[in-house]
């Protein structure tokens, strides 16, 4: 069921909608005593065409804002590179379908995993220390690991990452790319 043909989401648009017509009821008999009629139907047909171009307005901008959506899904997600967010703890929370590929895992399967967890085992201390500097400097960082594949096949790995600071919108995060380097 649409919430449009819901029964309570229709109640309570007629409530507001007849609380709407009181208020308006108070207020335009005090502002109607000072304005013939040809002056309010001017003034309304002034708040009309203000009222289009608002709307031409936005319908702009939310075309903008998808196209701007496409391009950030074709430069990310289309990428040649496997790009991977992480939160300050290390947790994968953003990757791009060339790193699923390369790690041959369902986005769902990686999304919200610890990093470390697919850094070979001789490798995690090193990740980790490199992590926590990172971390600790607020400096780009790069580096050289062996990483997991699904069925635990490893392959050799270049990382760039880089510390964002905090935005009022989202937490510190780190911004990777990684490249495979191994020979085939």
């Amino acid at each position: 069921m649409s919430y449009k043909t819901n029964p309570r989401y229709l109640q309570l648009q007629e409530e507001l909608r007849e609380r709407a017509k009181e208020k308006m009821l108070i207020e335009t008999d005090e502002a109607l005593e000072n304005y013939s009629f040809d002056e309010l139907s001017y003034e309304l047909q002034v708040y009309r065409i203000e009222l289009e171009m608002q709307n031409e307005n936005l319908r702009k901008a939310q075309e903008l804002l998808e196209q701007s959506r496409l391009r950030y899904t074709d430069l990310y997600d289309l990428a040649p590179i496997s790009y991977l967010t992480l939160n300050a703890d290390g947790i994968i929370t953003e990757i791009n379908f060339t790193g699923t590929l390369l790690f041959g895992m369902q986005r769902g399967a990686l999304v919200n995993q610890d990093f470390a967890s697919i850094v070979a085992d001789e490798d995690v201390d090193c990740w980790k220390s490199s992590f926590d500097s990172m971390k600790k400097d607020r400096v780009k960082k790069q580096c050289h690991l062996m990483l997991k594949r699904s069925g635990a096949v490893t392959f050799n790995a270049h990382l760039n990452y880089v510390f964002v600071e905090s935005t009022s919108e989202m937490d510190s995060l780190i911004r990777m790319a990684i490249i495979d380097i191994s020979v085939d």
